[in-house]
Order: structure tokens, then sequence, then C-alpha cells
């Protein structure tokens, strides 16, 4: 039983303010606010934002105006008084700034880091148009090509986390900006969770491709079974797909990525979605192989390279890289499955390279060397996802466990920034605040964080360990 707020208090809109501040009563002020499209909610320096599920007419050119310029104190909650406040901080601070959005995947953390990002560049402007809504709006589309995907808790997942930072003169102009993405999601491109898909440019390569290009890409004939991914079977997904696709031309326009860089890019694509169909065998002389040679011939033709020079590369681990040196012995037991991991990692880092060449790219575009005063970076990561809530006994991959681990490193930081701090600011200044103790009962990740951060630390150890014996031994 706990005690709830008078009337007055309905629809707060922030939930500081509520006279008796519990779970109750918090709850019963997002559910009273979201029933109305309320969807934003201050908490103290904090935003509560609910996933509406359905498009608001709350984010028009109308109401950027309404906020540009506003103090906080005269805003109501809305993502776009998040960007307010920080570029007004910056500019009278001229330090930087920064925007994380916490939460679960599919909670809309995505679509908000883009109304961010949207409202800062039509306040501020840009020099030379630098980066612009439309640039932007370019920007996610290739990104959400190469680096979304659908999974079992969100129709459009991002599988990569983006730091995204916007640099600004000392008149308040944008001057220059970059990303930098970490964690992609690299193996989902050959091993995936059961039911879901590969990334969603294969899908819109296929479905997209003119005839011509098709032919000389040799994708006309799509019947062959793929390791990687099945090609779209219902019409109107692919024709979705192929609607998606005549975007990304634009949006290399915008972006000022000529046809012949696209092109590249389409041609690794093709060549993964080959190396997919040319699978791995065992030949008589107990040596991995291409399953299906007339495939893999394909593949080598996208690439540029010779069938032969593609085999030795991906079985024998010859190339100047010296990434995948290996050496196969020619009755080696294991032959398949070494094959099919040499195979899986070939793709798997031909992959990483077409999203580093893609990043290179908008980067190029958006980058300038002119002097900036201060920057506001803006954060958006894979949200939480337990899949043994969803209906997957199997748990989750390794790469859900490093996005879920990322989360609550923020999780972490949020709780250290709104009540650690908080806490020890009142004991520092003898502040005699009920309840206080409280604070320190709250919920917490440090203590999975530490866990994880001491396996980790252990394991590293040990490694250090086993390199200064070989080492001594030498």
């Amino acid at each position: 039983m706990e005690k709830a707020n008078p009337p007055s208090f309905d629809r707060v809109e922030d939930l500081a303010q509520l006279r008796n501040l519990n779970e109750s009563s918090v709850l019963h002020t997002l559910r009273q606010r979201y029933g109305n499209n309320l969807i934003h909610t201050y908490a103290g320096p904090s935003m509560i934002t609910i996933n509406p599920c359905h498009p608001l007419a709350i984010y028009s050119d109308k109401i950027v105006q309404m906020f540009k310029g506003c103090k906080l104190e005269d805003m109501p909650p809305h993502i776009y008084s998040a960007g307010q406040m920080a570029y007004r901080t910056l500019m009278s601070t001229k330090k930087d700034q920064s925007i994380a959005f916490i939460g679960r995947s599919g909670s809309g953390k995505s679509t908000n880091f883009r109304h961010v990002l949207g409202y800062l560049a039509q306040v501020a402007g840009s020099v030379n148009n630098t980066l612009d809504v439309p640039r932007l709006n370019a920007i996610n589309s290739l990104l959400e090509a190469f680096g979304n995907s659908r999974t079992i808790m969100n129709a459009n997942a991002t599988r990569f986390s983006q730091i995204f930072s916007i640099d600004f003169d000392h008149s308040g102009v944008i001057a220059s900006a970059s990303i930098q993405v970490l964690m992609l999601e690299k193996t989902r491109v050959v091993r995936r969770p059961e039911g879901e898909p590969n990334f969603n440019i294969f899908y819109q390569l296929l479905a997209g491709l003119d005839s011509r290009t098709k032919r000389e890409m040799q994708l006309d004939n799509l019947s062959e079974p793929n390791m990687f991914m099945t090609p779209l079977q219902r019409s109107e997904d692919k024709a979705a797909a192929a609607q998606a696709f005549q975007r990304l031309g634009g949006a290399a326009e915008h972006l000022d990525i000529t046809a012949l860089e696209l092109r590249a890019l389409w041609s690794v694509i093709a060549a993964i979605y080959h190396l997919g169909t040319a699978g791995v065998t065992k030949s008589n002389l107990g040596r991995a192989g291409f399953a299906r040679p007339p495939a893999a011939q394909r593949a080598a033709h996208c690439l540029g390279i010779s069938v032969e020079d593609l085999a030795r590369a991906i079985f024998t681990g010859s190339v100047s890289s010296g990434t995948l040196n290996r050496t196969r012995h020619k009755n080696d037991a294991n032959a398949l499955s070494d094959g099919l991991e040499a195979l899986e990692g070939f793709v798997v880092g031909l992959y990483g390279e077409v999203f580093t060449v893609l990043l290179s790219l908008i980067n190029r575009a958006i980058a300038s060397p002119a002097h900036t005063a201060a920057s506001i970076i803006v954060v958006d990561t894979p949200g939480f996802q337990n899949p043994a809530t969803c209906g997957r006994p199997a748990g989750a991959t390794f790469e859900e466990l490093c996005h879920n681990y990322g989360q609550e490193r923020l999780q972490l930081m949020f709780h250290d920034k709104t009540i650690t701090a908080l806490k020890e600011r009142y004991e520092s200044e003898q502040i005699e605040v009920p309840d206080l103790d409280d604070l320190t009962e709250m919920s917490t990740p440090q203590p999975l964080i530490k866990l994880i951060d001491k396996q980790s630390m252990a394991r590293d150890r040990k490694s250090t360990r086993l390199n200064s014996s070989h080492l001594c031994n030498l």
C-alpha cells in the first residue's frame, strides 16, 4: 500500500514534483500522460519517453520553432527540449554536451535519436549545409540498410552502437560532424538466432537492383539454396524492399557518394550472397573447398579476383594481411568444420570492411577541417533484450550479451549521476533529507557490472601470464 497524490498532480510534467513519489504514483502518472498522447515526461534532469507505436503529429517544423531559444523552465517535456537544453548549455558554457538513450529494444531510442539530431540541425544551421535534415535522413537510410535487421523484439532493430558528434563553431553554427560505430553485429551475416533475417541491405539489393546490374553481378537466378539468407518470397515484401533500395540511391547522392563507389559496395554485398550459395564441402583429398564452384566463380567475379585466389584466401589463409593465417593438413578430420569456419570468418570480415567503407564515405561528406568550439555527442545503442522472455529458450547470443552490457553501463552512469551523486552532495552539505538512506537501497546494475568486469580482468591476467611464460620459453 502506497500513498496516492491529490488530483491536482494528475498528468504532472515532472515526476519530481509529485508530493508522494513512489512506484505506484510514477506508473499512474505515466499511464495518465500516455493515455493523452503525452509520451514525454520529465524525471528531474532526465526524461522518460514511452513509444506510442504509431505516428504522432508532434515533430513538425512549427513545433521546432516553438522550442527554439527557450529555457528549460519554459519548455514542456518533449524530445526537442532535450536537444534545446543541450544546445543552450553548450552556447552558455562552451563545453561539450551529451545525450544518451537507454531502454529496451523497441522502446523508440533510435527514433528519438534521429529527432534530436534533426532538431539540432534545424535550430543551429550548418556551414555550407554540411549537416542539414536531408543529409541526416540520407545517413539514416544508409546506416539502417547496412546495420538494421528484424529481431524477435523489434521489426527494425539497430544492431550497432552509434556515437554521433556534432561540432559547433563559436557562433553556434554546425561546422562539422562525425560518426563512430561500435560493436556492429557482423556475425549476423553468417549466423543468426532462429527466425531472424539478415541485414536489410541484402533483401533490398536483391529486390531493387535493375535487370542490367543483376545480370552483370550474376544475381538473376536466385533459385539455389543459400546458407546465409533466404530471398524474400512475398510480393509485398519484395516491393517494400525494392522501394527502400531506390531510396538508397538518392541518399548516396545527398552525401556525394559517386555511382562508382556505390557500385563497389553493391558488388561486395553480391559477392557475399554468392559465397553463401557456394558453401563448403570436403574433397576426396580431405581438404575443404567450395561445394558449388560456379557460385564461387560468381563471387570472385564480383570481387574482381580469380576463383583460385578467393579459395586460397579463404581456405589456406594465403593473404598478404596475415589475418587468416591457417594451414590445412591433407587428411584433416575437421576439414569440413574448419572450412565452414574459415568461410564464415572471411565473410564476416568482408562485411565489416564494407560497413567501414560506408562510414568513411559518410564522414567524408559531413566532416570539415573548420575550427570548432564545442560539441554535442548523441549516443544510440541497441536496447536491452532478453530472448528468454520472448519464447527463445536458447537464450541470448554473445552479441546480445555485449549490447546488454553496454546498456548496463549506461544505466550505471544514469544511476550514479541522478542518485549516487545527489546523495553524496546532500551528505557533503549536511542537508537532512527524510529517507535519504533509502537511495542506497535502490536497484543499481553495479554488482552485475563488477561481476562481469571481474571475470574479464581475471581472464586477461591469465592470458598475460601465459604470454609471459611463452616468451620465457622462447
